[in-house]
């Protein structure tokens, strides 16, 4: 329920569609509504990059809808995203994070969260560390490897943070109920996801994210059921240790060499 949303303003609807036929409507608070406007213009570029990872976008539609209110997170809200309107003003979430990384990052999630849906909140890294990994593949995509290797570098950095350990939530297999989302689910999910593709390369993970997406798209998908695929698609039997590694041992293994290019 909580992909559900209500919200009641007045509004500025803004229309696109992406190359491959995606309706986009964005609802603005009139007052940025020309601003906002800029700051999502990609979003049918990002569509259309990410259907050529992950496979055709889910749904209908999408777009998203800002608060006339300053918010400190963003939501993947079914089909039209949430935001505060200070992602617009300052061209960046809460936290510091730049604009266009949060608008991947939300798409992202129609795809991994939105129409794959975990089978328990314990696999809630399948949600939100494919959504972190999709903001450095963009990233990866639009300025190339060596910046995205930057951003991966800065994830892993924060997700050895002591304070992480010592509270006993490094790992992004198993969350604390009292700590759903913390930030080894995000960051440290996204490293799953990397430190396989350097482990399978990327002719197989990126056969991978497509299968999987397609294979679980509109059902409940487990952390197993990913594990399981990734070793399937790979031929790869150690894919498995790799993987149960970054998910759930206590210590952050080992960040592996990034490679000239910086990603792979």
């Amino acid at each position: 329920t909580y992909l559900a949303t209500v919200n009641i303003q007045t509004f500025e609807e803004r229309t696109d569609t992406s190359a491959s036929g995606v309706h986009i409507r964005n609802y603005f608070p009139a007052a940025i509504a020309d601003d906002a406007e800029a700051t999502f213009q990609r979003q049918g570029d990002m569509i259309d990059y990410f259907e050529t990872i992950f496979g055709p976008y889910p749904f209908d539609a999408y777009g998203v809808v800002v608060a006339d209110i300053g918010l400190n997170f963003a939501l993947e809200t079914q089909t039209l995203s949430l935001f505060g309107k200070n992602v617009v003003v300052n061209g960046a979430s809460a936290s510091g994070i730049p604009a266009e990384s949060i608008i991947a990052h939300e798409l992202a999630h129609q795809w991994f969260g939105n129409s794959l849906t975990p089978a328990s909140w314990r696999d809630l890294w399948l949600n939100e560390g494919f959504a972190s990994y999709a903001q450095v593949l963009w990233v990866e995509h639009e300025e190339g490897p060596a910046r995205a290797g930057e951003i991966l570098a800065g994830f892993y950095a924060q997700s050895r943070n002591p304070s992480l350990v010592a509270q006993g939530i490094s790992a992004p297999g198993s969350p604390s109920p009292q700590r759903l989302f913390n930030a080894a689910v995000y960051l440290r999910g996204a490293w799953v996801l990397h430190a396989l593709r350097l482990h399978i390369g990327d002719t197989a993970f990126f056969q991978l994210l497509r299968i999987y997406a397609d294979s679980f798209r509109y059902g409940n998908v487990s952390t197993t059921d990913f594990i399981g695929m990734a070793v399937a698609i790979s031929g790869d039997p150690t894919a498995a240790d790799v993987l149960n590694a970054w998910i759930y041992d206590a210590e952050v293994p080992d960040m592996p060499a990034l490679g000239p290019g910086g990603t792979n």
